[in-house]
């Protein structure tokens, strides 16, 4: 079950948000997260958490202050759908992407440095004559993973975190069985 990483008593403020945890938590069938309180005016909520029976979510004082019960439901059954459809693994693979293709670029833009700048004609004495078609392909492929694929990783990022948004939204839609609750804390968090 959750926990809160907190030892005097609880206030009314953090029993509304504990049991709010619980119910969404139930309706979402997940395992309770751990809760934290952001000491923050502005009003934010995210989850964390590699799985299910790991997963944090995070509150500030800012969105608990302005949000209704139905409202901070929602929110918390948002950020439940993203732990219930394990973003944060999917999230991580996409920046692991990411980085691989940034990894790619470097290292295809030192061979090209040391390699074929630098005139070294490779290993066991081959001339550089005998490169022309691997130094070409290199080129292509560096100007490839330096042009295009940041663009290209950068865009998917993006459109995965959108759609994985809207998924969030709809999840909370089915928790809370009241879709006018998100839009009216979106409406409020917005202003």
């Amino acid at each position: 079950s959750g926990a809160w990483l907190l030892l005097e008593p609880a206030t009314p403020e953090q029993t509304l948000l504990d049991n709010v945890v619980e119910e969404m938590a139930i309706a979402a069938g997940l395992p309770k997260p751990t809760i934290w309180i952001i000491e923050d005016p502005d009003p934010n909520a995210f989850a964390t958490g590699v799985e299910p029976s790991k997963a944090n979510i995070a509150v500030t004082t800012g969105l608990m202050g302005m949000c209704s019960r139905d409202e901070l439901q929602a929110v918390i059954g948002h950020e439940l759908g993203h732990v219930k459809n394990l973003d944060m693994q999917l999230m991580t693979m996409v920046a692991g992407l990411v980085g691989a293709i940034a990894l790619i670029s470097d290292g295809l833009g030192r061979v090209l440095r040391h390699g074929v700048v630098g005139g070294r004609g490779g290993r066991g004495g081959r001339s550089s004559k005998n490169l022309g078609p691997a130094v070409a392909v290199v080129i292509v492929l560096w100007l490839i993973s330096w042009l295009l694929a940041p663009l290209i990783t950068r865009m998917m990022a993006l459109g995965i975190s959108r759609g994985r948004e809207y998924l969030a939204d709809a999840l909370s839609a089915q928790f809370t069985r009241n879709p006018l609750a998100l839009a009216s804390a979106l409406e409020k968090i917005e202003r």
